[in-house]
C-alpha cells in the first residue's frame, strides 16, 4: 500500500498544520538508509500539513540549507580533525593547530545551523545521526 493511500480518504488528519519541521542529517537525498528514512518522515509529514526543510552537509541531493563541513566522511578537513582526535598524533604539528582547525571546523557548521534556524523559523527540529560520529561531539544545538 502506497503512503498516500494510507493518508487519503476519511482518515486525512492534519495534526501537524501550521508546524515548521526542520531536519538535519549530514547527507540528504542519497541511497543510504537514514536519507530514505528522512525523505519518508519528510513525505508524511507534508502530507500531515507541516512545512519540512532539510538541512545536510553539502554532498547532498535536495538539501534545503547546506552547511560545510557536516557530511565529514567526504570533507578532508574534518577528515584530518577526526584523524587527529582519534587515529593520529601526527595529523596536525602541535595541539593548537589541532584545536585552531576544530574550532573553525565547529564555528562553521555552528554559522550554518544558526543561519537555517533564522531563515526558515521552524516550531520543531528533528536531528538524525549527527552526533553518532566523533567529529560532532563539540557542536550543540541551542
Amino acid at each position: 500500500m502506497r503512503m498516500e493511500n494510507r493518508l487519503s480518504g476519511r482518515f486525512k488528519m492534519e495534526p501537524f498544520g501550521g508546524e515548521r519541521i526542520l531536519i538535519g542529517h549530514f547527507r540528504v537525498g542519497r541511497t543510504d538508509g537514514v536519507s530514505l528514512q528522512i525523505s519518508a518522515w519528510k513525505e508524511i509529514l507534508t502530507k500531515a500539513g507541516a512545512k519540512v526543510a532539510l538541512v545536510s552537509g553539502s554532498y547532498n541531493c535536495g538539501a534545503d540549507f547546506e552547511i560545510p563541513h557536516l557530511e565529514n566522511q567526504l570533507d578532508s578537513e574534518v577528515y584530518r580533525v577526526d584523524e587527529g582526535a582519534f587515529d593520529r598524533a601526527d595529523a596536525f604539528a602541535d595541539e593548537k593547530s589541532f584545536k585552531e582547525a576544530f574550532g573553525r571546523i565547529s564555528k562553521a557548521v555552528e554559522n550554518g545551523v544558526r543561519k537555517a534556524v533564522a531563515e526558515f523559523s521552524p516550531t520543531r527540529m528533528i536531528i538524525s545521526n549527527i552526533f553518532s560520529v566523533g567529529g560532532y561531539n563539540n557542536v550543540v544545538f541551542s
